[in-house]
C-alpha cells in the first residue's frame, strides 16, 4: 500500500482504552495503521499470558470499527515473533510505502546514553534506532527529553498512557479496571474469567435480551425470511452485539466464515433440518415475538489449513467445520499421514482424507464413519473415506495441539483435489492441518437446547430424518 503507514506493535494483552485512543490518534495522521499483536518472544517469559486465540479475539475487539485501522494476526497464527526491522521489510513492499513505527515516549528514556528500552531490549534495537522512522506517542502531561529522541521521528500527543501489565495485575488482584478497558473488551474478559490466575472458561452465561443483532437469513428459505421480518426490530448490521443466522447448519457455516472477525457471539434459529448448530424458534422467541436472550455461549475453535499444490503454490484457509482431499480421477488415492512430524500411516488407500473439528463431526466426518462429538469436546478428527488399506482404519481422535500432514503418495499417477468450505484446490500435493491459533467462534444456545440429545439420537439412529 502506498502512502504513509504506521505499525503499532505490542502485546495488547489485554488492549486498554489507552491503546485504542492511541490507534485512533495515529489514524488521524497516517493513511493506514496496522496493529500487530506480537508473538511470544523466545528471550522473554510471559507466564500471565492468555492463549493466542483469546489474545487475537481481544485485539480484534479492542480496535474494532476504527477507520483506517487493521489488526494483523500473523505473529499469533504462526507462533513467532517478528522484529520491527522485519516488519519494516514486510510492509515497505516495493518501496512505495513510507513506514513509521509507533513507540511510547517512556520507551525512549535514557536514549542519549544508549540505555533506552528500544536500544537495549528490542532485538537489533540499535540498528532499528538508526534505521527506522518513529512516531513517538506522548501521553498528556508527559515530557520527552529532546536528547532522547530517535534520529528520525515525529511526536504525536495522545490522551493517556498505560500498561497491559498493570491491567493484568489489577485484574488478578480483583481491582476494578473497567474504565481502563474498551467496554466490549471488559465484557469478554468478564465472560470468560480472564487474567484471574486460573484457566479461562470455555463456556459462560450470556444475556442478549434487548441487544442489537446482525441478521442473516437463507434467501432460499421462506421460513427464514419470515423470521427475519419478525425480528426486524432487533436488527443492526453496522454495530451488532451478536450475529443471528436463520436457516440450517449450512447457513450458519457461511455466516461464520464471512463474519468470524466481528468477534461477537453467533446464534442460529433453525428453519432447516437437524440443525446441530442451531436453536429452535420456540427456544429463542416467545409469545408476541419477544426475543429470549438468556443463552449459554461456548468458545469453539476453527481449523487452519495449508494447501500445497504440485506447482509449489500454497494457500492458507480457515474452516469451522472440516476440510478434505479426495481422488481426482477414477483411481483410488494413495496418501501418507504424519502426526506432529512423525509418519503414522505410510500409505492409506482410499477415496480421500478429511479433517474435522468437534463441531463439524456431525457432518461429513460422521457419514464417513467417525463418531460424532459434542461441539465443545477438546479434540478434533482425521477421517478416511472408503479406506481399503490399512484394513479396519477409519479415523483418529487428535489432541488440540496436534498437527496433521496429509501428503499425496503418488502425485503423478493419482492426483488429488482439496476442498475448504466452498473453495476447491486442484492438483494438491499436501494438506497441513492444525487448530488455528487465532480463529475461534463464540456459539450461543438457549439453555433449553440439548445438543447432547441430538448427538445421542444421531449415534443410536433415532435422529429425525432430513
Amino acid at each position: 500500500m502506498a502512502g504513509r503507514i504506521c505499525l503499532f506493535t505490542g502485546s495488547f494483552n489485554p488492549p486498554g482504552t489507552h491503546h485504542r485512543k492511541a490507534a485512533e490518534a495515529l489514524a488521524g495522521r497516517f493513511d493506514a495503521v496496522h496493529v500487530v499483536p506480537a508473538g511470544n518472544r523466545p528471550d522473554r517469559a510471559n507466564p500471565d499470558a492468555v492463549p493466542p486465540p483469546i489474545r487475537a479475539a481481544l485485539a480484534d475487539i479492542g480496535f474494532a470499527r476504527l477507520p483506517r485501522v487493521a489488526v494483523e494476526l500473523f505473529d499469533l497464527e504462526h507462533d513467532k515473533f517478528t522484529t520491527d526491522l522485519d516488519l519494516q521489510a514486510r510492509f515497505a513492499g516495493a518501496g512505495d510505502a513510507e513506514v513509521w513505527h509507533a513507540v511510547w515516549a517512556d520507551r525512549l528514556d535514557g536514549a542519549a546514553e544508549g540505555t533506552s528500552n528500544v536500544q537495549t531490549r528490542w532485538p537489533n534495537g540499535r540498528e532499528a534506532w538508526r534505521e527506522l522512522r518513529f512516531v513517538v506517542l506522548r501521553p498528556l502531561g508527559q515530557t520527552v527529553d529532546p536528547a532522547d529522541l530517535p534520529p528520525r521521528h515525529e511526536i504525536l500527543d495522545v490522551p493517556e498512557g498505560g500498561s497491559s501489565r498493570d491491567l493484568r495485575t489489577s485484574l488478578l488482584l480483583g481491582v476494578p479496571v473497567h474504565d481502563a478497558l474498551p467496554p466490549r473488551v471488559a465484557a469478554f474478559i468478564d465472560r470468560y474469567s480472564l487474567y484471574t490466575g486460573g484457566p479461562p472458561r470455555t463456556k459462560a452465561a450470556l444475556d442478549l435480551t434487548g441487544k442489537k443483532l446482525k441478521i442473516v437469513a437463507d434467501a432460499w428459505n421462506p421460513k427464514a425470511l419470515e423470521w427475519q421480518d419478525r425480528l426486524a426490530a432487533c436488527r443492526d448490521d453496522d454495530d451488532p452485539d451478536a450475529v443471528l443466522a436463520l436457516g440450517g447448519d449450512g447457513t450458519m457455516l457461511r455466516v461464520i466464515h464471512e463474519n468470524w472477525r466481528l468477534r461477537v457471539p453467533f446464534l442460529g434459529l433453525n428453519t432447516g433440518h437437524l440443525g446441530f448448530l442451531m436453536n429452535e424458534g420456540k427456544e429463542l422467541v416467545g409469545p408476541g415475538g419477544v426475543f429470549n436472550g438468556h443463552l449459554l455461549v461456548r468458545r469453539l475453535p476453527m481449523l487452519h489449513l495449508t494447501m500445497t499444490r504440485r506447482d509449489g503454490s500454497k494457500a492458507e484457509e480457515l474452516s469451522f467445520n472440516d476440510a478434505w482431499v479426495e481422488r481426482a480421477t477414477g483411481q483410488t488415492a494413495w496418501v501418507k499421514l504424519s502426526l506432529n512430524g512423525e509418519v503414522r500411516l505410510e500409505k492409506v488407500v482410499c477415496d480421500g482424507v478429511l479433517v474435522s473439528t468437534a463441531a463439524g463431526s456431525t457432518a461429513y466426518a460422521q457419514s464417513m464413519g467417525a463418531q460424532p462429538l459434542l461441539a465443545d469436546t477438546a479434540a478434533w478428527l482425521v477421517v478416511g473415506s472408503n479406506v481399503m488399506r490399512p484394513l479396519g482404519w477409519k479415523s483418529a481422535l487428535l489432541p488440540m495441539d496436534a498437527e496433521i500432514l496429509v501428503e499425496n503418495a503418488a502425485p503423478e499417477r493419482r492426483p488429488l483435489n482439496g476442498f475448504v468450505f466452498t473453495t476447491r484446490y486442484d492438483d494438491v500435493l499436501a494438506m497441513a492441518a492444525r487448530v488455528s491459533r487465532v480463529a475461534s467462534v463464540e456459539l450461543a444456545f438457549n439453555a433449553a437446547h440439548d445438543m447432547a440429545q441430538k448427538i445421542s439420537d444421531l449415534q443410536f439412529g433415532t435422529a429425525k430424518p432430513i
